[in-house]
């Protein structure tokens, strides 16, 4: 097996990250035009095209269901950058963005964090914001959904339901019985075969 220093293994992801993130300028810049976004509302759509990445994506209640999302779409992105740049202020954008994303990702949206009074323009409630900025994304999302229907139609997965201890005592009692089940009879057929071989 071919051995690859780690310092060039961290080039190559460099490169390749810089591959990406000049896919995607191409697609933000496009897009801005398109939407004849203000220079605060693309500094807001690049933020979130670079920040919306990871594990930690948005969870949607779909039909009583939490479902996460696998990606966020860059027109997603361009969509909500409007409501993000009317909310926080240019230069906090980058600061007040991971508040966005951390309740985005939360399961539970019932309680909306208050986020830093300085990120927010002067006049709005900090308490609100971040929820003004989810509606938006929420709404920008179902839109892209309508509009690229084959492009959504992995956009979505569903997020395990969290057990409670009782449960996953049964389920771990379950599985060991199913193992105990599957041993006995790997066991069972050893012994016929070796019967058979004998006779």
């Amino acid at each position: 097996m071919a051995y690859l220093n780690p310092k060039r293994f961290a080039a190559l992801l460099g490169v390749g990250l810089a591959l990406a993130a000049c896919g995607n300028s191409g697609e933000i810049t496009r897009i801005s035009e398109e939407l004849k976004l203000t220079d605060d509302e693309v500094r807001a759509f690049r933020i979130c095209v670079r920040e919306m990445t990871g594990k930690k994506l948005p969870v949607f209640v779909v039909a009583g269901k939490q479902m996460r999302m696998t990606r966020v779409p860059v027109e997603v992105c361009g969509c909500t950058s409007r409501a993000v740049a009317r909310v926080f202020i240019g230069d906090n954008i980058k600061d007040a963005f991971p508040t966005f994303k951390g309740f985005a990702s939360r399961p539970e949206k019932k309680r909306v964090p208050k986020i830093d009074a300085t990120y927010v323009k002067d006049g709005l409630d900090r308490e609100t914001v971040v929820k003004t900025v989810w509606d938006s994304f929420s709404s920008c999302t179902a839109d892209y959904q309508s509009r690229f229907k084959a492009q959504s139609a992995d956009l979505m997965v569903l997020v395990p339901p969290k057990l409670t201890p009782r449960e996953q005592e049964a389920k771990a009692k379950e599985a060991a019985k199913k193992a105990a089940a599957e041993k006995l009879a790997k066991e069972k057929l050893a012994r016929e075969e070796q019967a058979s071989a004998l006779q």
